[in-house]
């Protein structure tokens, strides 16, 4: 299972402000079982974790948006996950050339 976060497509966000719609992250952890499920099972826990939404700004120039709006999801998305600064795996870079994963 993948612990990471891997980087995010502009165009969804592209989509969002051009129809004013807003964006709802989601971001999807996993964790190792505990107690009596762990007889029964190898497969980890799922957990979802649905953040607040990320509403477009009318007034802002689109291009400034679009790159407000990726930021701020990716970053909720860490967070929601586990991801802090200060661990190896986060990233605040989501260039796909620049990318590596760490499994």
């Amino acid at each position: 299972y993948y612990p990471d976060i891997r980087p995010l497509k502009k165009m969804v966000f592209k989509y969002a402000v051009k129809y004013e719609r807003p964006i709802i992250p989601i971001s999807i952890s996993f964790r190792p079982r505990r107690g009596i499920t762990k007889l029964f099972t190898k497969k980890p826990c799922v957990d979802l974790h649905i953040g607040e939404l990320l509403v477009p700004d009318e007034s802002k120039p689109k291009y400034l948006e679009i790159d407000r709006l990726h930021r701020q999801a990716y970053d909720s998305m860490q967070r929601m996950a586990g991801i802090t600064p200060d661990m190896q795996n986060y990233r605040i870079d989501q260039n796909i050339e620049n990318y590596q994963k760490t499994m």
